[in-house]
């Protein structure tokens, strides 16, 4: 599942409130096998530490793979589809330990087929790690993704996709350990990878997996500019984003993080008019791609209320918070 970043809003928001249901599970459009994003406005208890580690610069794409290639039974293929068919039926978001429980036992039968490391058994770590994620174990989901980092890399063309997807993930968790240079150099590096195969692609708006995974990396990439307070650049990043989303035919329901970030980011860079007129195009768009009601979209309304309160237009504003 690839995963994305949500600004929330001028002041500390309730992140629970807003889980990844926006996401509907699919965390590649931000981390990248199904096309999601892992929204991460999931963490209710967000853990900090410091690490002077910097993310070393890493090859996108490895020359050869170095890991035995195991063909299955026909019952072991089954079993496996059963074990990860039952795990991906778990929104992780919802239910982040369950999904650690049901991916640890996709894990467990793994390792009675492969050597460990393997590649496909980094895959389920990546999963397992997701839930740390969503569990708020910041740390701890830094951490298990970048123990794949080295085995993905050394596991050639077939995994690039999934290594790619990893790096994204943990750009992602590093931006909420503070650790922003080093999740804007994921972040670069992903966005980079998703260009050239959004180049490559003979049409990248159908089925729009190309469009979806681009947008998402300027959207990331937009985040980390935005810790930096490099407001210029994330302000023309989220635009990248918002432009693509624009031209997606159908556009999936994470199409909304940027048009909700964009009004966070202008305000961020004292733009307060363009930040209300943004807001306002924000909540039109979140109308019509998330369930109503949605808290999402509840967040967009008050920090346009905000706004406007500070514009004094108290009418507008009231109306706006009412809804």
């Amino acid at each position: 599942m690839m995963m994305s970043r949500v600004d929330l809003g001028y002041e500390a928001k309730d992140l629970g409130a807003v889980r990844a249901d926006l996401i509907g599970g699919d965390m590649r459009v931000l981390l990248l096998t199904a096309v999601g994003f892992l929204a991460l406005a999931a963490c209710e208890k967000i853990e900090h530490f410091s690490n002077d580690t910097a993310v070393t610069d890493v090859v996108v794409a490895p020359s050869a793979a170095n890991y035995v290639t195991i063909d299955l039974t026909e019952s072991q293929a089954k079993a496996l589809a059963d074990l990860k068919m039952a795990a991906e039926a778990i929104d992780e978001s919802a239910d982040p330990k369950a999904s650690m429980v049901a991916w640890q036992a996709v894990k467990d039968y793994l390792l009675t087929i492969y050597p460990e490391p393997h590649p496909e058994i980094s895959l389920i770590d990546m999963q397992i790690a997701v839930a740390f994620f969503y569990v708020g174990e910041m740390t701890k989901a830094a951490a298990a993704f970048e123990d794949q980092i080295a085995v993905l890399e050394d596991a050639g063309p077939k995994y690039e996709s999934d290594l790619i997807e990893l790096y994204n993930n943990v750009g992602v968790a590093y931006n909420y350990l503070s650790r922003h240079e080093d999740a804007r150099k994921n972040a670069q590096l992903v966005l980079d990878y998703r260009k050239a195969e959004f180049d490559a692609a003979p049409d990248p708006f159908v089925p729009g997996d190309e469009a979806q995974e681009l947008s998402t990396a300027y959207n990331n990439l937009a985040a980390s500019d935005m810790e930096l307070a490099l407001y210029d650049s994330a302000i023309s990043n989220i635009g990248e984003a918002i432009r693509i989303a624009d031209k997606m035919k159908s556009p999936p329901p994470t199409a909304a993080l940027p048009y909700a970030n964009l009004p966070v980011y202008l305000r961020k860079a004292g733009r307060d008019q363009e930040a209300i007129i943004a807001a306002r195009k924000a909540a039109i768009k979140i109308e019509a791609l998330l369930p109503e009601n949605h808290p999402f979209g509840a967040n967009n309304l008050s920090n346009l209320g905000v706004l406007l309160i500070e514009q004094g237009k108290l009418g507008e504003a009231e109306r706006v918070t009412r809804k």
